[in-house]
C-alpha cells in the first residue's frame, strides 16, 4: 500500500476533506494498483481527474558505476574529486550506512550529515535544517528522508545499491560448486549484508545463445509482475566463458522486502 508500511498516518489523510478544500495526492512512481490504493485511501470521488507524467527528466544525466566491494570508499573519493563543496544526497538502503557513509565523507574533509527512521524527532530536524541551511553539504539518508527537497543548488544524487555484486558473488561461486552448502553460505552472506530486508529468490542457469530465450526465462519468473509498493527487486548477471566459445550464463532475480521495525 502507498506508504502505509512506514507512515501508517497516511490511511487518515482523508479527514483532509473535512476542512472543504481541494486536495491534490502527489506521488513520485506509482502503478495502476497503487494508484486505485491512493484514490481509495484518500475517500476522492469518482470524477478524480488523474495527470501521468513520463518519468524522464531531461535535465539530469544519469550513470551505472560499478564497484569491486562496497563502493563506500570510492564514493567518498568521487564525491571529492568531483563535488567538491556541491550540495548531494546520498541514498543508502540500510541505516548502518547512512551513518557509516556520513563519518567517512566527514574523515575526508567533507561536510555531512545523515538521516534515518531510527533517530528522534530532534535529531532529524537537526540534519534536515543543517543540511538545508548549507551548513552540510552532503545528506547520507535511507528512503524516510524521502525522493524530494526545496535545495535548488543539489548537483547530484547517489543510490548505493550494492546487493547485486553480493548477487553476483553467488552467481560466480555457484558456478564453481552447485552444492547446497554454496547456497546456504551465500544466503547468509547476503542476510548479514542486508539485515533490514527479506531476500527471496532464485538463480537461473543456462547456456548462452542468443537474448529472447533468455528474456524468456526471466520473465517466467513472474517477479517482474509484482506490484507490491513494499517489494523492491534487484537483478544480477554472470558469465562464465568455456572453451569452443561456450558461456555458461547466470542470472539471479531477487525481490526485497523491508523487515517491520527498519
Amino acid at each position: 500500500m502507498w506508504g502505509f508500511h512506514f507512515r501508517p498516518s497516511y490511511s487518515e489523510l482523508w479527514k483532509l476533506a473535512e476542512f472543504g478544500r481541494p486536495i491534490l495526492a502527489m506521488t513520485g512512481t506509482a502503478t495502476k494498483r497503487t494508484e486505485d490504493a491512493i484514490l481509495k485511501s484518500l475517500r476522492l470521488p469518482a470524477d478524480t481527474v488523474v495527470v501521468r507524467q513520463c518519468s524522464n527528466r531531461p535535465n539530469r544525466l544519469y550513470h551505472v558505476l560499478e564497484n569491486k566491494s562496497d563502493g563506500k570508499d570510492a564514493l567518498v573519493e568521487l564525491i571529492k574529486k568531483e563535488f567538491t563543496g556541491q550540495c548531494g544526497v546520498v541514498y543508502c538502503v540500510e541505516r548502518s550506512d547512512a551513518v557509516d557513509i556520513a563519518y567517512r565523507l566527514k574523515v575526508a574533509g567533507i561536510n555531512s550529515v545523515y538521516f534515518h527512521a531510527g533517530m528522534d524527532v530532534f535529531a532529524k530536524q537537526q540534519s534536515v535544517e543543517n543540511w538545508k541551511s548549507g551548513g552540510a553539504h552532503v545528506m547520507c539518508a535511507t528512503v524516510a528522508f524521502g525522493m524530494g527537497n526545496n535545495r535548488q543548488d543539489e548537483k547530484f544524487s547517489f543510490f548505493v545499491r550494492y546487493c547485486t555484486q553480493a548477487f553476483r558473488s553467488l552467481l560466480a561461486n555457484m558456478e564453481q560448486s552447485v552444492s547446497q552448502a554454496t547456497s546456504v553460505n551465500h544466503a547468509a552472506e547476503l542476510d548479514q549484508i542486508l539485515p533490514s530486508y527479506k531476500l527471496s529468490g532464485f538463480p537461473i542457469n543456462t547456456s548462452f545463445t542468443e537474448i529472447p530465450p533468455v528474456s524468456e526465462a526471466v520473465f517466467s519468473t513472474g517477479v517482474h509482475a509484482i506490484e507490491d509498493a513494499d517489494v523492491e527487486f534487484a537483478l544480477a548477471v554472470h558469465v562464465h566463458p568455456y572453451p569452443q566459445g561456450v558461456f555458461s550464463l547466470w542470472i539471479y532475480v531477487g525481490t526485497l522486502r523491508r523487515k517491520a521495525g527498519y
